[in-house]
């Protein structure tokens, strides 16, 4: 039995069963050819298998290099390591890579990168987590610390769906986020051993692919209307225009519910809400009247219009005639039509407003006066003492 949990438990990991007597191999860092300097992008293929990526891309050294690599001031911290795909003799459990062989994960804690120059825009990336959810937090300070200035939490991706030879964390997707701001440092948590990234991508809110320029085509968010946010959709950057705004999110106007007058709005009250005198689409419900802006909207008694929140309307702010000065039910009429033509139930029945309000019953005894009798003749019965 613990024979058959343990290879279910080594299968199902990032890192495969291998992994210690394998020989270190190499992974790269590579900054794709932008028209942006702000945005560069790391697809982990020069530094080895299982390997501390620590200063190597500060000009620095990882834990198994013998000579520095490219200085792009970034650095990592201590569990960052790299992992080099099973199917080229590395140990790595994963498969549809957007590049290379090489991936970031980690087996401890949380893996964090510094950037010591900062960065702005947006960061992107490709990730595979089949079976745990992840979150990526980006700050303005190093070491994960200062202001957030965004956070992912990162869905699960398929299991085991590309085709790949071996890796049950395959495919990898693509996932991103605009944000205001300079970044210093990212936070990449979740389960440990469960979650691979791949073309770390600063600058932008798409992950870049290998010898990939970024251009105004590419940038999608880089499109997006000044009242628009840029959003991950089903594994696409999309432009989302903000509430109270309307369009394709590359151009946003202004809609119903953002307490301005805009063009075909006869009112607007800031909401969206139904029979409050501006409706849903901005529009004057029957018998109110809005003014000011956001809209103050209230009917208006005596118009004969039947207004949402009028029981009746005849005309006139009368009382005493079935409809009252504030438009509702007098007591003992039915009113009904526009305007309203209310009646007296003792039009029908002559004696009925009169008993109810008196309290007499049908047969002409007060009710009050059977309830006494009632009482008297319950303690008027003889008790039976067993």
């Amino acid at each position: 039995m613990r024979a058959q949990e343990w290879k279910l438990k080594k299968r199902d990991v990032l890192l495969g069963s291998s992994w210690q007597v394998l020989a270190w191999l190499c992974l790269v860092m590579g900054f794709g050819q932008t028209a942006m300097a702000q945005t560069r992008m790391i697809d982990f293929e020069d530094l080895q298998n299982y390997e501390k990526i620590l200063s190597h891309y500060d000009g620095g050294y990882s834990s198994k290099g013998f000579d520095p690599g490219p200085d792009y001031n970034i650095d990592f911290g201590e569990s960052a390591l790299s992992l080099v795909d099973s199917d080229v003799g590395g140990s790595g459990n994963f498969g549809g890579e957007p590049s290379g062989e090489t991936v970031l994960f980690w087996v401890s804690g949380s893996a964090v990168m510094n950037v010591m120059d900062g960065f702005s825009n947006g960061f992107s990336f490709y990730y595979a987590s089949p079976m745990y959810e992840g979150t990526v937090t980006i700050y303005d300070g190093p070491d994960a610390t200062g202001q957030v200035l965004a956070t992912m939490v990162l869905p699960l991706t398929p299991f085991n769906g590309a085709p790949d030879p071996t890796g049950t964390h395959s495919p990898f997707l693509p996932y991103g986020v605009a944000f205001e701001g300079v970044a210093r440092s990212v936070d990449f948590s979740g389960t440990a051993n469960q979650i691979a990234f791949d073309n770390l991508t600063l600058g932008s809110a798409i992950p870049l692919e290998v010898g990939e320029e970024e251009n105004e085509e590419t940038d999608i968010c880089a499109a997006c209307d000044e009242n628009a946010y840029c959003e991950n959709v089903a594994g696409t950057m999309t432009c989302v225009c903000d509430y109270a705004y309307q369009g394709d999110g590359t151009f946003c106007e202004p809609a119903c519910g953002n307490g301005a007058l805009d063009t075909d709005e006869e009112c607007d009250d800031g909401g969206l809400a139904a029979l409050d005198g501006c409706d849903e689409f901005c529009q004057l419900e029957y018998g109110f009247v809005c003014q000011d802006l956001p809209s103050v909207c209230a009917s208006v008694c005596g118009d004969s219009m039947l207004a949402a929140d009028e029981q009746c309307d005849d005309g006139n702010e009368l009382a005493d005639d079935g409809c009252g000065p504030d438009c509702l039910l007098e007591y003992g009429y039915s009113c009904s039509g526009e305007p309203s033509v209310c009646v007296s139930i003792s039009k029908y029945d002559p004696d009925a407003e009169c008993r109810a309000k008196r309290g007499f019953t049908r047969r002409g005894q007060s009710s009050a006066r059977e309830k006494h009798r009632g009482q008297a003749n319950a303690r008027s019965l003889p008790v039976r003492v067993p």
